[in-house]
């Protein structure tokens, strides 16, 4: 790449994030409800509106933890449901810390535990989002019930997040 390539290249990375940090405080003047709405709606899909809008949670997490405890529903389903993201996805709800985020985790796993169609993506994203917030009890009961599920596959989830704990001592 030539200089005048590269010097070209960073204008156009400058002048991005002055139109990004310019539409980001547009966002955070808009009345709260509205907001979370539009989050909400824009968090269902898999797509860049998706993605647009969870880069959005994420860069306001240490401003806003609110926003990641209001949209736990549409957030958690990126962290614990068959497209979970990872460690990236993950830190937003693990930021809003463990007294605001564990009875919301609880609610959720009753919610899969009762759910007969949940399937094993679910318990092994949301067995990693447990391991990584340290919910250790809640941990243990979803491994239990994983175990003695009657799909293989949650089994195997199971199994799999038992020996990994006895491994590592936990």
């Amino acid at each position: 790449m030539a200089k005048t390539d590269a010097e070209k290249a960073w204008r156009d990375y400058r002048d991005a994030l002055a139109r990004l940090d310019t539409a980001q405080r547009r966002l955070q003047q808009i009345e709260h409800s509205k907001l979370i709405d539009l989050l909400r709606q824009k968090l269902k899909g898999l797509d860049a509106e998706e993605r647009s809008a969870f880069t959005f949670v994420r860069s306001n997490a240490d401003m806003w933890p609110q926003l990641a405890i209001e949209l736990f529903p549409e957030l958690v389903r990126r962290v614990s449901g068959p497209h979970w993201r990872g460690v990236r996805d993950r830190w937003v709800l693990l930021h809003v810390g463990p007294h605001a985020l564990k009875p919301l985790v609880a609610e959720h796993m009753s919610a899969v535990l009762a759910d007969p169609e949940a399937d094993s993506g679910e318990y092994w994203g949301l067995l990693d989002l447990l391991y990584y917030a340290r919910f250790d009890d809640l941990m243990e009961q979803l491994i239990q019930a994983a175990l003695a599920s009657e799909d293989e596959d949650i089994r195997d989830a199971g199994m799999d997040w038992k020996m990994t704990l006895e491994r590592s001592g936990i």
